[in-house]
């Protein structure tokens, strides 16, 4: 057992395919299911973005049902800044904080 961590990207329908796909060369496990990649398939060419979470949901439930992934806890950010900097958020994607610099700026004093 080992502490691993993808950090996702923005858009979660395409990366769960790469991430969690019997033929991805990212499933370092080798983890097979063609139930799973049946619906990871059709989530990342879905164009309802309901219709693609509810795979993502049933393909999850498929991986956690084979107990492959034991997910623990969501890797943390660390944050700092001056208290007079204002509008920097987490975002938990691999873009990171600074996804939204251009709202970034001072507090007036």
């Amino acid at each position: 057992m080992i502490i691993f961590a993808w950090v996702g990207t923005p858009f979660p329908f395409a990366g769960a395919q790469q991430l969690w796909g019997s033929t991805s060369n990212s499933n370092y496990g080798h983890w097979v299911s063609a139930d799973s990649d049946k619906l990871l398939s059709d989530a990342a060419s879905q164009t309802d973005k309901q219709k693609a979470i509810d795979d993502l949901n049933q393909a999850d439930q498929i991986m956690t049902n084979d107990a492959y992934v034991l997910s623990l806890f969501q890797k943390p950010t660390f944050l700092a800044a001056y208290s007079n900097v204002a509008n920097i958020r987490d975002n938990a994607t691999n873009v990171g904080p600074p996804y939204n610099v251009q709202e970034w700026g001072m507090r007036a004093s």
